[in-house]
């Protein structure tokens, strides 16, 4: 199986036309990663979430939010034109560290 891991931020969501149907979401995921040079790159990657992953995932992951996703790849055609996209099978929700002015006590300095 095609299986893929992937860890980034989610950029924006769309709930397509046809989810009426189906429950069904798209996510823009970026991932930040450094080259053979040093140089910092971001890549975008189509996550598409489906049924109760996206029931789910509308109520607990939005815009700006950090994620783990387990999925596989898929192949859609748009306009003519092949695209390769992931489909979630599982989301994880990435702890951030808390800005110094928002940490507990136990975790300042002073």
């Amino acid at each position: 199986m095609n299986e893929v891991y992937l860890e980034g931020v989610i950029v924006s969501v769309e709930k397509p036309v046809e989810a009426d149907k189906n429950n069904h979401l798209v996510y823009q995921l970026r991932m930040t990663h450094r080259n053979r040079q040093g140089q910092l790159k971001q890549e975008l990657f189509t996550v598409n979430a489906w049924n109760r992953l996206a029931d789910w995932a509308e109520k607990n992951i939005g815009p700006g939010i950090p994620v783990f996703i387990k999925g596989y790849l898929t192949q859609r055609s748009h306009g003519g034109a092949a695209a390769t996209e992931v489909t979630a099978s599982h989301f994880v929700i990435l702890q951030t560290m808390p800005r110094a002015e928002e940490a507990p006590a136990i975790l300042s300095n002073g």
